[in-house]
């Protein structure tokens, strides 16, 4: 059921615009707290709710299956909706499992049965099933959209205000999924049901079919998310993308969790995070052992180097570095390759993106982790994200210890910069394009 104006209206409290006034938080989020965010519990919204997602993230003690997804417009319009969904049904099918087997002698053996085709062994399946993505997506869909209508609700009447900031382009949805306790749970057995039932959704091939899920597998299972899990969905303001110089410092460490996303590590991170300078966007994790640097604590990482012959100390600015026009952007990425981490990361939904900006500037691809014995020849790196898209770097700071005075500092050279601002402006342009609507037209924009 759509909420109607007067319904959200009466359940957006002002308790929760009075509760952001105690917090403290850093200024680079402030101004994005203008417009009060929104919490919702199992569709029930929390007040006060969380200032941000990130803070929602730490505070919650029950760790799961989640995404942060951008979404811009009045129809929710979520950048790369398919890959979050595909990327939040393997956490869930990997979560399944792994609580299905733990607690596999309270399970039925008939429904036992039904989880035969995920082995024990392999708690992070390779694929989720189409049904289980068109479920995952129906339930974001169903508990997103009360969210989006209180935010909006909010949000109209401090835009109403005059002396207000202009309402929102982009918003941050964070979708989580928390298993539920056993204790918490109304039907154990159909708890544990739930379970079976979505730890079966993986394909013995490992590859999605292209084909639809039928309308009652997808709403079974959609019923099973939401008896196995509570739903939490936190909607606000996203902050303005850093501007230049941004920085980023390195520390030796290593993201466990692979290709799924489970909010386990943001707590894991939180000593790495603290670590940060104040004046620092990011932590680039370094794998001493294989001598590779992996990713962000929320990013993907990028290094540009050259690959013609002036990789090795030649002249090569002869093209003019502030020139981003048409013509010379044709051969903007001519003896350059970008190399980003692909085999035990998390694969962002803009490093897609940005990929795909970088073959079509003719920079060479290369999905391999940048590698300490190549910095020497790094001329740019960068991070993307959700909330920074694509971010070039203007130095990455290697401390002399963990969390110690910095020993070195990697500054991108001019003509780089050139190349990583194209990157970052082509980017921007396919954000749209790539964008599917999370809300349908009946649920209106309140403005």
């Amino acid at each position: 059921m759509l909420l109607t104006s007067a319904r959200v209206s009466r359940l957006f409290t002002s308790g929760s615009a009075r509760a952001l006034g105690s917090i403290t938080l850093p200024r680079r989020v402030m101004s994005s707290l203008a417009f009060p965010p929104v919490e919702l519990v199992n569709k029930i919204p929390q007040n006060p709710a969380a200032a941000t997602s990130h803070a929602l993230l730490l505070a919650h003690k029950e760790t799961g299956p989640y995404s942060v997804m951008r979404a811009s417009g009045p129809d929710a319009r979520v950048f790369h909706l398919s890959q979050h969904v595909e990327r939040i049904a393997l956490a869930v099918a990997a979560t399944a499992t792994k609580l299905h087997i733990a607690g596999s002698s309270a399970v039925p053996a008939a429904l036992t049965a039904a989880s035969a085709a995920t082995p024990a062994a392999a708690l992070t399946p390779a694929a989720p099933s189409v049904a289980l993505q068109d479920a995952v997506a129906a339930s974001l869909r169903a508990h997103a959209q009360p969210a989006l209508a209180l935010f909006n609700a909010g949000t109209a009447g401090v835009a109403g205000n005059h002396t207000a900031p202009q309402q929102p382009k982009d918003v941050r949805i964070l979708y989580l999924l928390s298993p539920r306790p056993a204790e918490a749970s109304a039907d154990p057995g159909m708890a544990a049901a739930a379970l079976a039932a979505l730890a079966a959704e993986t394909t013995a091939s490992g590859q999605a079919s292209a084909n639809a899920s039928a309308p009652d597998s997808t709403a079974a299972l959609s019923t099973a998310i939401d008896a196995a899990f509570d739903v939490t969905v936190h909607v606000g303001a996203l902050p303005p993308r850093p501007s230049p110089p941004v920085a980023a410092s390195v520390r030796r460490a290593r993201r466990p969790h692979g290709a799924v996303k489970d909010s386990s590590w943001v707590h894991e991170a939180k000593a790495l995070e603290d670590s940060m300078r104040a004046d620092e966007n990011e932590v680039v994790m370094f794998d001493s052992e294989a001598g590779i640097y992996s990713e962000g604590l929320s990013s993907n990482f990028y290094v540009l180097l050259r690959t013609d012959s002036t990789a090795d100390g030649g002249v090569y600015g002869s093209v003019d570095a502030d020139d981003t026009s048409a013509g010379a952007a044709a051969d903007i990425g001519a003896g350059w390759e970008l190399q980003t981490a692909r085999e035990g990361v998390l694969l962002g939904t803009v490093r897609t993106a940005a990929l795909g900006v970088a073959r079509a500037l003719g920079v060479h691809v290369v999905e391999a982790a940048p590698r300490e014995q190549d910095r020497a020849r790094w001329r740019g790196c960068a991070v993307s994200s959700t909330s920074r898209l694509f971010l070039p770097l203007d130095e990455l700071r290697f401390p002399d210890t963990e969390g110690g005075a910095v020993a070195a500092v990697f500054c991108g050279d001019r003509e780089a910069m050139r190349v990583m601002r194209a990157l970052q402006e082509g980017v921007d342009r396919v954000l749209a394009e790539q964008s599917t609507p999370l809300v349908p037209p009946t649920l209106e924009h309140h403005a």
